[in-house]
């Protein structure tokens, strides 16, 4: 299970399987991705490895099955990085306003003005 070299790098498809019956499938949905000359990927939930042939999957693309940690990586960031539920807010911060504890905190140049 190597990296593809940099100088050619196919597209890469990531597939997120969960606990359902269809998870049985994937194995297809790999083929498919591979014959449009993709690379694949998948992550699994926990509860999710339980339906797909956990053995054959690596060997088919060549790469481990990601499972609970990106799972534990996603909570963990949900908790340590608000959301942005505000999307008007963007243009301002791409304009070099701050926000701190949620506050519009002025952007230094405009103080100075």
């Amino acid at each position: 299970m190597t990296e593809p070299s940099a100088q050619y790098k196919k597209p890469f498809l990531y597939v997120v399987v969960c606990a359902t019956g269809v998870a049985d499938g994937v194995g297809n949905l790999i083929n498919a991705a591979q014959e449009r000359h993709r690379d694949i990927g998948v992550i699994a939930a926990p509860q999710g490895l339980g339906f797909l042939d956990a053995e054959a999957i690596p060997s088919q693309t060549g790469y481990p099955i990601r499972s609970a940690m990106v799972f534990k990586l996603v909570e963990s960031a949900q908790q340590r990085w608000p959301a942005v539920n505000a999307p008007h807010l963007v243009t301002l911060v791409r304009a070099g306003a701050r926000f701190e504890r949620g506050q519009l905190v002025e952007r230094p140049g405009a103080i100075a003005a």
